[in-house]
Parts: C-alpha cells; sequence; structure tokens
C-alpha cells in the first residue's frame, strides 16, 4: 500500500470524487485524525445538504417500492427466475451536479408518490373497513344463536340485557353470583370452544351496576354493537354486511389494478432513481475524510501499489491539472488496510480467512494456501465418490446460479471445490453413495476397488496417513510463521519461537521417534536420540522464552511446556481426519445392513430404494455438517495458530456498485 495525498481546488473536487467512485482505487483516510496533518490546521470538510436530500429521497423511493408489493403477482413469487440470477439490461447514466440530479429525479418520484399515496391509503381504509364489517359479523352471529336482534338492545328502560365471551370454567360460578344478587335473571349459554362459551344474561335495569361488577372479575368480554346496526333485525344487518364487503372488495381490486399498472410502468425507473440517488449520497458522505482550506480541499488515502500510477492518473485529469498529488511510503506506526489479491478460484475461501480475522498488511495471507489444504482434507474425511458428486452440483447452484447474497456464494463455491476432493477421494477409498466392495457390485452392478486404502478395514493406515497429513500441516504453518519472521526482520526469533525452527524440530523429531517404536510409548524414553529429537528443541524453546520474551526463568518454563505439549495435541488432533472417514463408512455400514434386511419382493425392493435414498440424504447432510466443522477447527486451531494473527482491516476502497446504470460516455 502507498498513501496518497492530493490538494484539488474547490470547484474540481466533486469531478475528482466521481471519478474516483468508479475506479475503487483508494481508501480515504479521514485527515483530521492523520497526524501528519495535524500541524496544518486545516478546516474539517463536511456534507452538504446532497446527503439530507438523498436520505429523504431514497425514503420515499422505498417507500413507493413497498407499496407496489401489495400488487406483486403471488404466482411469480414461485417461478424459477425469482431464485435464479438474472442479469439487468443497465441504462446509461449522464453525470451532471448532483444538486441539479436530485431536483430532477425529486420532481418526477413527487408525482408517482402522490399517486400512489393515494391508492395505498384508500386500500388501508377499505381493509380496515372490511376488518370492521367482520368483527360486527363475528358479533352478530353470537346474537343470531340467541335469537336476539340488535335493536332489540336499545330503548330498554327496565330490562338490562348483556351479551359477551367468558371462560368455559367460570360460568358456573358466575351464574351462582349473579343468582346471589336478584333471582331476576335469564342466563342463555353457547360454547364456542373448549375453553371459551358465549353467554347472555338478562335482568332487570336496577342490579346493572353490580352484575357488571361480578362479571369483570370472571374475565367477561362484553360484545359491543356496533353503532350503524343498532336499529336493524339480523336478516338486514348481514345484509348490509355482505353488500359492503363486495363493494369493499370490488373498490380494492380496481385500486389494485391501478397501482400493478403504475408499478409495471414505473418500478425500473425508481430502481434506476434509487441507484443514483443512493450514490450521490454517498458520494456527498465522501467529504468527511478530508481537509479543507478557503479555495482548496486535501484528500489522503491509502492506495494499493499496482494501482498507485492510474490513481494519480485519474485525480489529476479529473481536476484538468490543478491539483498536487504526492505519494509516499506508510509511515512508522501507520496502519495500512489489506487488500487481498486472490485469484478467482481462491476468492470464496476469502470467506473462511476474514471469518477467523483479515491479515494485517505485514503477515501472509492464508488463502490461497488453504484453496488447496481445506477440500483435501475435507475430502479424506468425506470421501465418497457419489456424494461427491451431488455436493458439486449442489455448490455450483448455490455458488453460480441461485440469486443469494455474496457469503452464500462463496459458501456454496466452498462446498463444490469440497465435492471435488471429496470425488476423487471416493475413487481412492472405492466408496459410492456409501457402497463398497461387494455390496457395491450388488446394488449398483459394479465394484470399485480402494486405489490407496479403505479406512474401515485399514484402520492402522488410514491413522499414520492422518498423522503424515498432520505433520505436513503443521510443518507448513511453521515455515509460513518463519517467512513472516524474515519479512518483520526478526531473525533472532526464527531460531527459539516456538513456531520457528524449534517446532519443526519437535514435530519432525517426534514422528521419527513415534514411528520407530509404534505403540511401544515408554521405550521412548530410552532411546538416545530423545536428547537431540526434542529435549534440546524444549530448552531451545525455554531459552527464547527467557531471554527474547523476557519472561521469568519459571514462567519461561512453564510456557515451554506448554508449546511442547500443544504441538503433541496438534499432531494427534489430526486423527480426527481418519476418524470422520471410519464414521462415514460407519453410517453407510448401517444404511447397508437396512437394505440387506429388505424382503426380496417388489415391496422390498421398494423399500431398498427408499432406504438407499434416505440414507444417503442423511449421510450426506450429516457428515457434511460435520466434516465441514473439523476441517475449519484443523485450520483455525492448528495451522492458523502457527502463523496468523488475522488482527488486520480490509481495503475498503470509494468505489459505487452499480446494478442498473452505467456512465454514459460523452
Amino acid at each position: 500500500m502507498k498513501k496518497l495525498s492530493a490538494v484539488i481546488f474547490e470547484d474540481k473536487k466533486d469531478k475528482v470524487l466521481n471519478a474516483l467512485k468508479e475506479k475503487g482505487l483508494i481508501q480515504f483516510i479521514e485527515v483530521k485524525s492523520d497526524p501528519t496533518y495535524t500541524s496544518y490546521e486545516l478546516d474539517p470538510a463536511s456534507t452538504t445538504w446532497v446527503r439530507v436530500g438523498a436520505s429523504e429521497l431514497l425514503s420515499k423511493i422505498d417507500s413507493i417500492l413497498e407499496a407496489f408489493k401489495l400488487v406483486k403477482d403471488k404466482k411469480d413469487t414461485s417461478k424459477i427466475k425469482d431464485i435464479l440470477e438474472e442479469e439487468v439490461e443497465k441504462r446509461p447514466f449522464e453525470e451532471k451536479n448532483a444538486e441539479e440530479t436530485l431536483e430532477k429525479i425529486g420532481e418526477k418520484v413527487l408525482v408517482i408518490e402522490e399517486k400512489v399515496q393515494a391508492i395505498s391509503s384508500r386500500i388501508e381504509e377499505l381493509r380496515k373497513e372490511r376488518e370492521d364489517l367482520l368483527n360486527a359479523k363475528d358479533i352478530l352471529l353470537k346474537l343470531k344463536d340467541f335469537k336476539i336482534d340488535p335493536h332489540m338492545l336499545r330503548g330498554l328502560k327496565k330490562s338490562l340485557i348483556i351479551i359477551g365471551t367468558i371462560p368455559s370454567d367460570r360460568i358456573a360460578q358466575l351464574e351462582e353470583e349473579i343468582c346471589e344478587i336478584t333471582e331476576f335473571n335469564v342466563f342463555f349459554k353457547k360454547e364456542l370452544s373448549k375453553e371459551l362459551s358465549c353467554i347472555a344474561i338478562i335482568s332487570l335495569r336496577k342490579y346493572e351496576v353490580d352484575i357488571h361488577r361480578v362479571i369483570r372479575v370472571h374475565q367477561f368480554e362484553e360484545l359491543t354493537i356496533p353503532f350503524n346496526f343498532r336499529t336493524l333485525g339480523l336478516d338486514e344487518s348481514f345484509k348490509k354486511i355482505e353488500s359492503g364487503l363486495s363493494g369493499i372488495s370490488e373498490e380494492e381490486t380496481g385500486l389494485l389494478k391501478e397501482l400493478k399498472v403504475i408499478s409495471d410502468r414505473e418500478t425500473e425507473d425508481l430502481l434506476v432513481f434509487r441507484e443514483i440517488v443512493s450514490i450521490a449520497g454517498y458520494v456527498d458522505e465522501a467529504n468527511v475524510n478530508f481537509g479543507k482550506t478557503d479555495r482548496t480541499f486535501l484528500i489522503s488515502g491509502w492506495v494499493p501499489v499496482c494501482d498507485v500510477d492510474e490513481a494519480v492518473d485519474v485525480i489529476e485529469k479529473a481536476a484538468d491539472g490543478y491539483s498536487s498529488v504526492s505519494v509516499e511510503s506508510p509511515g512508522e506506526g501507520e496502519t495500512p488496510p489489506t487488500l487481498l489479491s486472490n485469484p478467482s478460484f481462491a476468492k470464496p475461501l476469502e470467506l473462511i480467512t476474514s471469518t477467523y480475522g483479515p491479515p494485517n498488511y505485514t503477515e501472509i495471507d492464508p488463502t490461497k494456501f488453504i484453496t488447496l489444504t481445506f477440500p483435501i482434507i475435507f475430502g479424506f474425511m468425506f470421501g465418497d465418490f457419489g456424494q461427491g458428486i451431488i455436493l458439486i452440483l449442489l455448490g455450483y447452484l448455490l455458488g453460480f446460479k441461485l440469486n443469494l447474497i455474496a457469503p452464500l456464494k462463496k459458501g456454496g463455491r466452498i462446498i463444490m471445490l469440497c465435492g471435488i476432493a471429496a470425488t476423487i477421494v471416493g475413487l481412492l477409498y472405492g466408496n459410492m453413495f456409501g457402497l463398497e466392495g461387494e455390496d457395491m457390485k450388488r446394488y449398483l452392478g459394479f465394484e470399485l476397488h480402494p486405489i490407496l486404502f479403505n479406512p474401515f478395514v485399514d484402520i492402522q493406515v488410514a491413522i499414520n496417513f492422518s498423522m503424515y497429513m498432520g505433520l505436513i500441516l503443521l510443518t507448513f504453518g511453521c515455515l509460513i510463521s518463519i517467512v513472516n519472521d524474515i519479512h518483520e526482520r526478526k531473525y533472532l526469533e526464527i531460531l527459539v519461537e516456538p513456531d520457528g525452527i524449534p517446532g519443526i524440530w519437535i514435530l519432525w523429531g517426534g514422528y521419527y521417534l513415534l514411528t520407530k517404536h509404534g505403540l511401544q510409548i515408554f521405550s521412548i524414553f530410552a532411546d538416545p536420540y530423545i536428547l537431540i529429537t526434542s529435549v534440546v528443541p524444549f530448552l531451545v524453546i525455554w531459552f527464547g522464552e527467557w531471554k527474547f520474551t523476557k519472561l521469568p526463568f519459571a514462567m519461561a518454563l512453564i510456557e515451554a511446556v506448554d508449546n511442547f505439549l500443544r504441538y503433541i495435541i496438534n499432531s494427534i488432533s489430526h486423527i480426527r481426519i481418519v476418524i470422520m472417514a471410519i464414521m462415514h463408512a460407519a453410517l453407510s455400514l448401517v444404511m447397508v445392513i437396512g437394505m440387506d434386511n429388505m424382503p426380496q419382493t417388489f415391496i422390498g425392493g421398494i423399500g431398498t430404494v427408499i432406504i438407499f435414498l434416505t440414507g444417503n440424504a442423511i449421510i450426506l447432510f450429516v457428515e457434511t455438517f460435520i466434516s465441514f466443522i473439523q476441517t475449519l477447527r484443523l485450520h483455525y486451531y492448528e495451522l492458523f495458530s502457527k502463523f496468523y494473527k488475522g488482527e488486520g482491516r480490509f481495503f475498503s476502497p470509494f468505489k459505487v456498485i452499480r446494478g442498473y446504470t452505467y456512465i454514459k460516455e460523452t
């Protein structure tokens, strides 16, 4: 990274920003927080009304687009085109003054907004009216059960009629308490459900206060007759409701058709407007990073080394030569952002690296390496030719065909790479859809012979293989740590750090002793080579922690023991590769046993197919998830811990993403 600074005349600033935003060359530094410029006593720049205007316009456009969802064809949501990626035909856009552009867009949006708002407001009113009519209908249906017309409840001077709902288990108690108030009452009830009932209480008006006091205690909810039905009979009320509902539906249908016409005509324009407005606000917001004088602006930012010449050229051309640009290397104490520069096939694995943490500016980005190691380890855990092909297809669908967010697309492409590795290893294991050997020949009509080994049969060979994979992976991690130290000129640390030469020494010495003595672990301690293979590197680490890390003598010893044991645990941890492969074979064996126990009949054949398909689906889901997590763990805790801190920050350039527009050449 290089630090680029440019002094630009005020009237050229917007033109420069508009040119830079299309290129994605620079990540701005907030000048007022840059110690290099504090002595210049520059005034901090600020945003203009463009940012506020853009925010208000975006709110209006989003509100209109939200209203258009009312008329979205539900049938269309299930069509394949809605889940598959689809290219949008971009429109040319001639970039002019932001204020003028926002004003013109605002006028067009206002016209659309007034029409849409009037329609959507009326639709909301109609839906509220429908809700009120349906509530009235529900109340009237309860009155119908008791053969009471609404008009019978008005104008009663001496009689009292109360209708409402109450929990069924409280009816008996309520009836008893009302009888204690007065014997002049009639009690009707109808069960609505096991928990709720509707009751009608008829009594004298003079007991109204006492009766209301009692019913409130028993969670009674009185039914209130809507005002416009109080003078009607039941039949007349139901006719009025049905007529009202019919009129509402008819008017709503007409309004929705009108809204759909507007939606079909204006949606594309609104999406274009939204993009233009968003970009205008984004560009104006960049001003908070700059310093200013009366007539000039100071822009400062990080630029990748390979883009420096282009960035300088873009600024000078946009400023018509009225600019002063300087480029310098990062100063002491400055922390430039990290630009991940990986080939296209490795970019999906950036998801794994960034989840752990972005690399800082001085350390090696492990993405390229894990593009190879991650699928390979997953493949040796999962190893199945048939299920691997399914993973490839699934990953291709998620990564390239479906309209998903970027992280899910990257995840799909990682699955695709893992599927390729699992397919190849499946051939090495002689495994296909959970079948192998005679079982494969019996059910599929052919047989794949293991090229490497069968992890379920050759367990010791598989364990040795996974241990050697661990040796290679851990050694690789130490070598990257050494390269990082060389890059940072920490030459002495290479000789004494646990993740430097002593770590490689312990790894290979330990594997030598383990290979020589096998399961006779205790005989290792009598081997004279233990001194050179283990004791010496341990003492080197202890000395390094004491003299170079400046830990107290006893604490340095504890750290040396901890690091020594960590290498042993890291090495043993790689046995999980073969454990997962054996688990895969064991689950497959359960499936085969179920298939073998099916009778040799037509129904038994159907059962065999069902078990085969279901078993493979379960194994595919469970094993993919577990193998992925275990592969992730081996990289995060065993490999990355040797050389990778992940304490950096990503390069986030000033750049706009255009989905609906492109700059028209002038």
